[in-house]
C-alpha cells in the first residue's frame, strides 16, 4: 500500500495517483492528458490547478520554403509551445490540461525585415482520476 503525501489516504501499489485527491504517487506524475474539450471521457476532475500556457516565437521564413519544410517549421513551433504548457502543468501537479486553445499571431517585422510569429496555447491544468 502507498500513502498519499498530501491527504495521507492509503492507495494500492499499482496506482499512479491518489484515489481521494488525485496527487501523483510513486514520485512521478502519470502521463498528461491534453484536450480541447472541457472534460475527459471516463475521468472525473478532482482538482483545478489554474490556467497554464505555452508560448514560442518563430519567423515566417518557412512561408518561403518548400512545402515539407514549411510544415515541419510550423509543427516544431506548435510542439515547443505544447511542451512549455505541459511543463507548467506538471509543476502545478496536474495530470491533465483541458480547454486547450491555440492561437497564432504575427507580431510585426523584426530585424532584416523578417516577420515574427508567436504560437500560444492555453488551458486549465487539472487533476483527473478514472471514473
Amino acid at each position: 500500500m502507498q500513502t498519499c503525501p498530501l491527504c495521507k489516504e492509503l492507495n494500492g501499489n499499482n496506482r499512479d495517483v491518489c484515489l481521494k485527491c488525485g496527487t501523483p504517487l510513486k514520485g512521478k506524475a502519470p502521463p498528461c492528458i491534453i484536450t480541447t474539450g472541457h472534460n475527459v471521457e471516463g475521468y472525473k476532475v478532482v482538482k483545478y490547478h489554474g490556467i497554464v500556457y505555452g508560448k514560442t516565437t518563430f519567423s515566417d521564413l518557412f512561408f518561403y520554403q518548400e512545402k515539407p519544410k514549411e510544415e515541419a517549421s510550423f509543427n516544431s513551433a506548435l510542439l515547443k509551445a505544447t511542451q512549455s504548457l505541459l511543463d507548467q502543468a506538471a509543476k502545478k501537479g496536474a495530470n491533465a490540461v483541458i480547454g486547450i486553445n491555440t492561437q497564432f499571431y504575427n507580431t510585426g517585422t523584426g530585424a532584416l525585415g523578417i516577420k515574427l510569429m508567436v504560437c500560444i496555447l492555453s488551458g486549465t491544468a487539472v487533476t483527473v482520476i478514472s471514473d
